[in-house]
């Protein structure tokens, strides 16, 4: 007697994914980033980063200068 024959048979992971086009309609719009778009902030981490700031010291120093 096999064991497997009394466990479910999963189609959906066998399946071709269906409603393709649906789901790509509710897909994720694109949106500028912050950088391209304020050009203060992009010439502030422009300045951190000519002086070899490290990710977590711009961080900082980001959530200091805009708190937004």
């Amino acid at each position: 007697m096999r064991r497997t024959s009394a466990l479910p048979v999963l189609r959906a992971a066998t399946e071709p994914p269906r409603r393709t086009g649906a789901r790509q309609t509710r897909r994720r719009r694109p949106r500028s980033r912050r950088l391209v778009t304020d050009q203060v902030l992009r010439g502030f981490v422009q300045q951190c980063m000519d002086v070899r700031w490290s990710p977590e010291q711009i961080n900082h120093a980001l959530s200091v200068q805009f708190p937004d």
